[in-house]
């Protein structure tokens, strides 16, 4: 997976290319962290050149909202996949995280 952290006004956005699964959820955990920690909000995943989402992969992406929401940071999935916003659904992060069909929506 591919990874690349960029700031926008307040926001953090993290653009990522490749599936996001047990192979790669560090790599998202670390860029997260590198936004979460210079106070970035939202914390946008551009996530429209990720094709899978595994379960280690929902796990990391619910891990990472809980984190920011305990700290009334927002974080946005930005452009899903039809495949990615149908397992999103699945299991009813939908409703806790916000997505956006841009990262300019996300902001």
């Amino acid at each position: 997976m591919e990874v690349k952290i960029a700031a926008r006004d307040n926001a953090g956005i993290i653009e990522l290319k490749g599936d996001l699964d047990f192979q790669s959820y560090k790599e998202l955990e670390t860029a997260f962290n590198a936004s979460f920690s210079q106070g970035r909000s939202p914390i946008i995943l551009d996530i429209s050149e990720v094709p899978h989402v595994d379960s280690v992969g929902l796990g990391a992406i619910t891990r990472l909202w809980k984190a920011a929401n305990q700290q009334g940071v927002d974080l946005v999935l930005a452009c899903p996949r039809k495949n990615v916003r149908s397992m999103i659904k699945l299991v009813n992060l939908d409703g806790r995280i916000r997505l956006a069909d841009t990262v300019e929506d996300g902001l």
